[in-house]
């Protein structure tokens, strides 16, 4: 029983002169987080199940650890479209990219977000952010334009893909495939789009999370020309994907959770570049 553990989480009571709005954007927040932690727990099943666990298919041993190849093809971009952000995340994101999207100004090149979040929270979490955010933040839909200071979040359950238009701009491909990376939305899958797309005029940012999704993609990235960066030690909830990320030689700039809002300002002005 999970319980035998004690509290995984709790919401303290409303504070002094706390508004009712605030103590209700509290519950949300501890709600988002809480998912990590409980989909933790759920690992420790009955001996019954991991029993049945251990006769599962190579076939199904296999797609949890899909290449980016299996979904999408890397193409890189010989020619740089225009400017994209994509940030890719996982444990402690939620926390991470709300300083993030606090800090960020308007007249911004559009931005696409991957963050490992269960299935039927992604938009409640989109919605969060865009209260929190100059910007205009929603759930990524299937067909959607990227526009300037816009931010899309991929869904619980799709990978979040664009393509380039005639008129240059860039549309976005949900794809309901299977997981790449063991995830699905995975942070290699639209960090490869973005290369195959936009290349070398791509800035790529990997925060905290635990694994190794995304270090394929952003190293594509790096190795095209894109401006990458990666949160540092410091500032992780977890320091796997960045760590990851940076194993691989696939990081230009290694910075504090605090400073990314002003490097995506700064990359927007052509202040922060690849070389």
């Amino acid at each position: 029983d999970i319980f035998d553990d004690g509290a995984v989480g709790f919401i303290p009571k409303p504070e002094n002169n706390e508004s009712m709005s605030s103590f209700q954007a509290r519950i949300k927040d501890t709600l988002l987080n809480l998912t990590f932690l409980l989909k933790r727990y759920t690992l420790k099943k009955p001996r019954a199940q991991i029993e049945q666990k251990k006769i599962k298919t190579k076939q199904t041993e296999v797609e949890l650890r899909n290449h980016p190849d299996v979904v999408l093809k890397s193409m890189p971009a010989l020619m740089p479209g225009n400017k994209v952000i994509a940030i890719g995340s996982s444990t402690g994101g939620v926390e991470s990219l709300l300083t993030v999207f606090k800090n960020l100004p308007i007249n911004l090149p559009p931005i696409i977000i991957t963050q490992h979040i269960p299935y039927g929270f992604s938009n409640s979490f989109a919605h969060r952010l865009n209260d929190n955010s100059e910007i205009d933040v929603c759930e990524a839909k299937d067909g959607m334009t990227l526009e300037k200071s816009h931010a899309y979040l991929s869904p619980g359950n799709m990978h979040l893909t664009i393509t380039k238009q005639r008129d240059g701009k860039y549309k976005i491909n949900l794809l309901d495939t299977v997981k790449v990376s063991r995830h699905r939305p995975s942070v290699d899958i639209m960090f490869r789009s973005i290369n195959n797309q936009t290349g070398s005029n791509s800035m790529a940012i990997m925060m905290t999370g635990m694994g190794d999704d995304g270090s394929i993609g952003i190293k594509e990235l790096y190795d095209n020309g894109a401006y990458t960066v990666a949160q540092n030690e410091e500032s992780c909830v977890v320091f796997g994907m960045p760590a990851k990320a940076i194993e691989a030689g696939a990081v230009k700039d290694i910075i504090h959770l605090n400073d990314i809002a002003q490097y995506i300002t700064e990359y927007s002005k052509g202040k922060r570049k690849n070389k």
